[in-house]
């Protein structure tokens, strides 16, 4: 069953990263900072925005019309390491949550960005869990919802991801 979804999966990422799905429906997401952009499909609409200067932090909260959440968060610190164990380290942390998958994304000319699909128990929300580095910021988008996700919006929330690219 993990091979078929994978191959469905594989095949939805090739349809839209070569295009098949119009530019239309996407927008370029520029960060607050103007230091990278990734295209964003439109039903995404920005909800909310939240700095902390104290911890040099931005969040940005965007939802789309069928309950479905998406959270930017970037922390600018040189020091903060990113990597498949210090994510799954954070994961295990938390008893609320259940990994269903780790997953790794590669992004050309940034790196890889970490992730993992998850089911949160305390609050009934599926998601999915991304964290990258970019120079001195540490980018974490977070999928959200109250179902789980199909294979086609997860197969969308990786092509936004992998289109993330460095502008400064």
């Amino acid at each position: 069953m993990r091979r078929i979804t994978a191959a469905i999966m594989a095949f939805i990422l090739i349809f839209l990263a070569a295009g098949c799905a119009g530019k239309s429906d996407t927008y370029l997401y520029t960060s607050k900072d103007e230091d990278w952009s990734v295209n964003m499909p439109k039903e995404f609409i920005k909800d909310k925005e939240e700095s902390d200067e104290q911890l040099k932090s931005n969040t940005i909260s965007f939802k789309t019309e069928n309950e479905s959440f998406l959270a930017i968060n970037e922390i600018t610190d040189e020091k903060i390491e990113i990597s498949e164990e210090i994510l799954k380290e954070e994961m295990e942390e938390d008893h609320y949550l259940k990994v269903e998958r780790y997953d790794t994304i590669e992004i050309k000319n940034i790196g890889k960005a970490y992730g993992a699909v998850v089911s949160d128990e305390a609050t009934g929300m599926a998601m999915l869990y991304y964290r990258l580095k970019y120079k001195d910021k540490a980018v974490s988008f977070i999928f959200y919802r109250k179902a789980s996700f199909s294979t086609e919006q997860e197969a969308k929330a990786i092509a936004t991801i992998s289109t993330f690219k460095g502008l400064k």
